[in-house]
């Protein structure tokens, strides 16, 4: 509907330019008569070309650009995108609930975690993205309520990760170590899984996280 009404835009302000360019002001006058002078002044203002009147009125410029600009492109696309507040980007503490996460390594070390849970769809369309720091042992648990491959990727993530694909019986089905800041490459798990964990990068090969290790979770709020 919009390429439409862009169209019929252009016709309008080509044909505009024409008539302004095929502007002859002589072409109506007996041959050897004088000009009278408000027929002087007629004429001189006629005379001006297009570039010329830009010249003169630099706001009138810019108007005739911006209108043009809208015709061309739909006035939608110079809307200014929602500003992403800091408190929204920041505040993961008032968005997601807590968790406690207990990873056994491959070598049967149990590590503890503090998690984030991403239950909601919106949830997970946000996870971690805006973060600029982590703590070490804080990762965030993606929970599902059915198996299926699981693909992840790095949009407005700003810190490296390592994304462990998990099995609805806590075992782990792969790794994927040191994902790419800002990357759109779709990371996905090898099989289908119920859960994906997100750590810093260098953690699951610091702790010995691999396809041995099993992991067990909680709510932080049961361990009140």
């Amino acid at each position: 509907m919009m390429h439409g009404k862009a169209n019929q835009s252009r016709l309008f302000f080509s044909q505009n330019i024409a008539d302004l360019s095929n502007i002859n002001p002589l072409s109506d006058r007996p041959e050897g008569k004088p000009l009278r002078k408000t027929e002087q002044k007629s004429l001189h203002t006629r005379e001006l070309s297009l570039p010329g009147l830009l010249m003169m009125t630099a706001p009138g410029a810019c108007a005739l650009v911006l209108v043009t600009c809208l015709v061309l492109v739909g006035v939608s696309a110079c809307e200014a995108p929602a500003e992403i507040t800091t408190a929204a980007i920041t505040d993961l503490q008032g968005s997601f609930e807590r968790g406690v996460l207990v990873v056994e390594a491959d070598d049967g070390t149990q590590l503890e975690f503090d998690i984030y849970l991403a239950v909601t769809f919106e949830q997970k369309q946000r996870g971690l993205m805006f973060v600029r720091n982590l703590p070490e042992r804080t990762g965030m648990l993606f929970i599902y309520d059915e198996d299926g491959i699981r693909s992840m990727w790095m949009k407005n993530t700003y810190i490296s990760l390592d994304l462990v694909f998990i099995r609805s019986d806590g075992t782990v089905a792969s790794v994927i170590r040191d994902a790419q800041p800002l990357s759109l490459q779709s990371l996905s798990s090898a099989e289908p899984v119920r859960f994906v964990l997100e750590l810093n990068a260098g953690v699951s090969r610091r702790y010995g996280i691999g396809r041995g290790s099993s992991i067990s979770w909680g709510r932080a709020s049961d361990r009140l």
